[in-house]
C-alpha cells in the first residue's frame, strides 16, 4: 500500500519469482583428426596436420602383427617430459595386437609438421596401421570406463562398459583386425560415428576408429556389424573432464 491505495491499482498483478542460477553449459567437447600411417620397417610416424592446442588430449591407436612386442610411441617434441601412457593392449588372432595410448598435453602444444613416432626395440612388425586424434573441451582429461573383447567374424564388439561417471564424455572405440586397408569397415553401432580407418595394404594389420560425444550417463560400446570377416580385438574407452 502506498498512500492508502494499492500499488498499480486497476492494473494486472504479476507474480515475482526468485529464479535459481542457470545450469552451467556442458563442455564443448570436440574431436580433431591428427592423421594416420602404415609406413615401415623402422618407424611408423603420424605427421601432425594441424596445431594441437595446449590442454588437448591426444589419443593414438596402432594395430600390428607381432603379438610379443610393445610399440613405444615417442613424441620427442613434448618439452615437459611427459610421454603417452598406454591405456590398453590386446592380443588377438594368431599373431596380432592392438594398442591405445593417451597424452594430456597440459601447457604444451604440438605444431603442424611434428610427428608421433612408433618404434620397436627388436623384430619390427611387417604390417602396421596407426591413427591419432586429439580432443578438446575436457578440462582435466581422465579415463573413466573401458570394455574390451576379441573374437572372429563380421560382428566386432567390445561389449558394454559400466555406466559412465558423468553426463558429458568422449567415447572412443578402436577395433584392430588381422586384415588390410581394403577391408570393409562395417557399420558402427551404438551411436558411434565412423572415424579414421588405416590398414596395411596386405594382411594382417588393420585399425579403425569410431567415436561419440555423449550428454547423458550410460553404458558405451565399440561395435561394428557387416565388416570383413577377420580375427579382431575391440576396445571402448570413455574420457571425462
Amino acid at each position: 500500500m502506498i498512500g492508502g491505495g494499492p500499488i498499480g491499482a486497476g492494473g494486472a498483478v504479476r507474480p515475482f519469482y526468485n529464479r535459481g542460477a542457470a545450469a552451467p553449459a556442458p563442455p564443448a567437447i570436440a574431436r580433431v583428426v591428427i592423421g594416420s600411417d602404415d609406413s615401415l620397417p623402422d618407424t611408423t610416424s603420424i605427421f601432425v596436420g594441424a596445431d594441437i592446442p595446449a590442454g588437448a588430449l591426444v589419443l593414438c591407436a596402432i594395430c600390428y602383427d607381432n603379438r610379443f612386442l610393445v610399440g613405444a610411441v615417442s613424441p620427442a617434441f613434448v618439452t615437459d617430459g611427459r610421454s603417452p601412457a598406454m591405456t590398453n593392449s590386446f592380443g588377438f588372432g594368431v599373431d596380432s595386437v592392438v594398442n591405445t595410448y593417451a597424452l594430456a598435453l597440459g601447457g604444451t602444444g604440438i605444431s603442424a609438421g611434428d610427428a608421433l613416432n612408433w618404434t620397436w626395440p627388436i623384430s619390427q612388425p611387417s604390417a602396421v596401421g596407426a591413427l591419432a586424434i586429439y580432443v578438446t573441451g575436457l578440462a582435466v582429461p581422465a579415463l573413466d570406463k573401458t570394455a574390451s573383447a576379441s573374437g572372429a567374424g563380421k560382428d566386432q564388439d567390445s561389449g558394454l562398459t559400466a555406466a559412465t561417471a558423468v553426463a558429458n564424455e568422449f567415447v572412443w572405440g578402436i577395433i584392430g583386425t588381422n586384415g588390410r586397408q581394403a577391408d570393409v569397415v562395417g557399420a558402427w553401432q551404438a551411436g558411434l560415428a565412423a572415424g579414421i580407418h588405416e590398414g596395411y595394404p596386405v594382411v594382417p594389420a588393420d585399425c579403425k576408429e569410431g567415436f561419440a560425444i555423449v550428454a547423458a550417463i550410460g553404458q558405451q560400446r565399440a561395435r561394428v556389424t557387416g565388416a570383413t570377416n577377420r580375427d579382431w580385438a575391440a576396445i571402448c574407452e570413455t574420457w571425462r573432464g
